[in-house]
């Protein structure tokens, strides 16, 4: 199998997840009826006759961003926990879609409609979220056989670490408060200072 590309699986991915959460959120199917003369309609929300699509497609957009900034074996493992997701979205729009032209029925029945006068029909985005989530679910496929040879983000976007001190600077430092300690060099610089301080006083520091 050719490796179908870093970028463009993310996008395809990334880009039916996204469409099937927000087909999710549509009305799925419309009925029509009548009550007495007067015409009454129904809706099936994609949210009622599909709750999982949404939560599960939101699941997968999660781990899209994920891959885009995990290393390693947690990649593979993140693209293949959005694979299930995915599936679980698709096969819960697929039962969503049989079952939404009968919610939107029993909808408009409720609205007061006489049974004999209810039609009902399926909206495009049921059908939507369906192909959202084919797109993911067939993107992530890919991702778990391929995510090893992508290209990884780099170490400098990670959280900084505190830079390791010099050797050279801190020996430096070793050596100046040895010489201190010892009253070597450090020392003598202290007592020459408070020699110029007795003259400056008007003292005879030899006296």
């Amino acid at each position: 199998m050719r490796d179908p590309g870093y970028g463009r699986t993310l996008l395809v991915g990334a880009g039916g997840a996204a469409l099937a959460a927000v087909a999710a959120v549509r009305d799925w199917a419309r009925a029509s009826g009548d009550a007495a003369g007067a015409p009454v309609a129904g809706l099936a929300p994609g949210g009622n006759v599909a709750p999982l699509a949404l939560a599960l497609s939101l699941v997968a957009l999660a781990a899209w961003g994920a891959v885009l900034v995990l290393h390693g074996r947690v990649r593979r493992a993140v693209s293949a926990l959005g694979l299930l997701a995915s599936a679980g979205a698709l096969s819960a729009a697929l039962v969503g879609v049989g079952s939404a032209t009968g919610t939107a029925a029993q909808a408009a029945r409720d609205a007061g409609a006489s049974a004999g006068s209810v039609s009902a029909s399926l909206t495009a985005w049921s059908w939507m979220c369906a192909l959202g989530a084919v797109l993911t679910t067939l993107a992530f496929a890919l991702a778990v056989v391929w995510v090893g040879h992508w290209p990884q983000m780099s170490s400098r976007y990670d959280a900084p670490q505190a830079a390791p001190r010099p050797r050279a600077l801190a020996d430096a430092g070793e050596s100046a408060a040895s010489r201190d300690a010892s009253g070597g060099p450090g020392a003598a610089g202290d007592e020459d200072r408070e020699l110029w301080r007795a003259l400056d006083r008007g003292h005879d520091p030899t006296a």
